[in-house]
């Protein structure tokens, strides 16, 4: 399955992804993790108008309302993050795991208007992020050099298309 798949990334019929590699002891959780923090304003305070207008101030267009200003934030890791738990078996042939891969894409920012907000406000047009997740919760047995399939899913990013999520396992044994 692997070759076939590396034949079709070479084709551009299907696309590489991410790749992470983490190294764990049997019966310990390990994890891997390559990721960016993406802080954005998820609450804004309401415009203000000035509060002392005159006639000479309408006619110039010298007031303005204060901009919407943000007064909370999120922060939402995107990019690449991988959790295994390793169970090496009696034998050292195979290899249960428990796995939890994750990535987090910023797609793009996206306008919103808040509720009622008249069309000359400053709460018109306020940009907010759209992440797209892609993550798969297993567990699989698989022997030692081998690969295993371990999730297929939508691609959120690309109507129609798949991703799909493989392990492979090499038992790395101690020398000494």
């Amino acid at each position: 399955m692997r070759e076939e798949l590396a034949k079709l990334i070479s084709s551009e019929e299907a696309q590489f992804l991410d790749a992470s590699f983490v190294r764990g002891r049997s019966g310990q959780r390990a994890k891997a993790q390559g990721v960016e923090e993406f802080t954005y304003p998820s609450e804004f305070s309401a415009p203000k108008m000035p509060s002392n207008l005159s006639l000479t101030d309408v006619d110039t267009k010298a007031f303005a309302p204060t901009p919407a200003l943000p007064v909370a934030y999120e922060c939402r890791k995107v990019g690449a993050t991988l959790e295994v738990d390793t169970v090496l078996s009696s034998g050292s042939q195979t290899v249960e795991l428990t796995l939890n891969p994750e990535l987090v894409v910023l797609d793009r920012m996206e306008s919103h208007d808040a509720p009622d907000a008249p069309n000359s406000s400053p709460l018109r047009n306020v940009k907010m992020p759209v992440f797209h997740t892609i993550s798969v919760n297993a567990s699989v047995t698989v022997a030692d050099g081998d690969y295993a399939l371990i999730g297929m899913v939508p691609n959120p990013s690309v109507v129609g298309k798949l991703v799909l999520v493989l392990v492979k396992v090499d038992v790395v044994r101690d020398q000494g």
